[in-house]
């Protein structure tokens, strides 16, 4: 046996794995797959294991092939700041090399299959849902990916505040996240992330603790308070 692990069965993006096929002179495994489409195609392992190959190339020629004819058709609407947004959310469902890929694709989110098979439709959803520039697109529920029911246009720095990443906080009954209480106690966000984190305060003392003050100014990064 030449290969460290049996892929037959497996199926990566469009590829089933087929058979194994041979390993280079690197060591270097290539397996046999097979499309959707019925093409075969031998795959080098590693391109599988990463995403990097997801069809023998059908996919990626047909979405040029559709983006074409919506070009030739929509020309004007391909510039505009929802073709920027769409690519931007194909990105980070489907193409591992996309910045922010692990947080979307990587876990399983993706886009609804009436979205990816027409701009259009997302053109025309985003249109009739509230769609105006400065807004930014938002999922109702983050353990669902981009689709009609599950989307919404909100304001950007309202987007911030219920990313997964924005630690919300318990305090005297009520909870919100950072950002909100930074706007409640009068804080600095900034300096409360540093004070619960880097500076790793309790939240009493935290969100009690005034910024210090010399010659009147408030210095907001100054977190040597006792």
């Amino acid at each position: 046996m030449d290969y460290k692990e049996d892929l037959r069965g497996k199926k990566f993006g469009f590829l089933i794995v087929i058979d194994f096929a041979y390993k280079d002179k690197k060591y270097n495994e290539y397996w046999l797959c097979k499309c959707n489409c019925g093409t075969k195609k031998v795959v080098r392992k590693s391109h599988l294991i990463d995403g990097g190959t997801k069809s023998c190339g059908c996919y990626a020629s047909s979405r040029i092939s559709r983006m074409n004819k919506i070009n030739a058709k929509y020309g004007g609407l391909t510039k505009h700041r929802l073709y920027t947004i769409y690519n931007g959310i194909i990105g980070r469902c489907l193409k591992p090399k996309t910045n922010g890929y692990s947080r979307y694709g990587g876990k399983g989110l993706s886009i609804c299959k009436e979205w990816l098979d027409d701009y259009m439709n997302f053109y025309n959803w985003a249109m009739a849902n509230g769609y105006k520039d400065g807004l930014s697109i938002e999922r109702i529920d983050n353990n669902t990916g981009y689709e009609p029911a599950n989307c919404k246009w909100i304001e950007k720095h309202l987007q911030s505040r219920h990313m997964i990443s924005n630690k919300v906080i318990k305090y005297k009954g009520k909870t919100h996240c950072m950002a909100e209480w930074a706007e409640i106690l009068g804080i600095n966000y900034n300096t409360l992330q540093s004070r619960l984190g880097k500076y790793g305060w309790s939240i009493k003392k935290a969100f009690t603790t005034p910024p210090k003050k010399i010659n009147s100014e408030v210095v907001e990064n100054d977190f040597k308070a006792d």
